[in-house]
């Protein structure tokens, strides 16, 4: 979607063992920003134990960590 439409992609990267990481991803999917927003931005959730070898790959060691992409170029990274 962010490739073709251009819309923001808001990833989560969670890890099961970080609770943490399960509530920032509720809150950031549910929350009244991601509904005001819904449509505009797409919010990915990108589990760890789901996706090692991608979450590897990226380098994340850190859980949540927050990336946002638009149009394919990495535009933030937080953790």
């Amino acid at each position: 979607m962010t490739n073709e439409h251009g819309a923001p992609t808001v990833a989560v990267v969670t890890a099961p063992d970080q609770p943490a990481s399960a509530r920032c991803w509720s809150e950031l999917n549910v929350g009244a920003w991601a509904r005001a927003n819904r449509g505009l931005v797409q919010f990915v959730n990108l589990s760890r134990d789901a996706n090692p070898e991608l979450v590897r790959t990226m380098g994340i060691t850190r859980f949540p960590t927050v990336v946002v992409y638009a149009r394919g170029a990495v535009l933030a990274h937080r953790w």
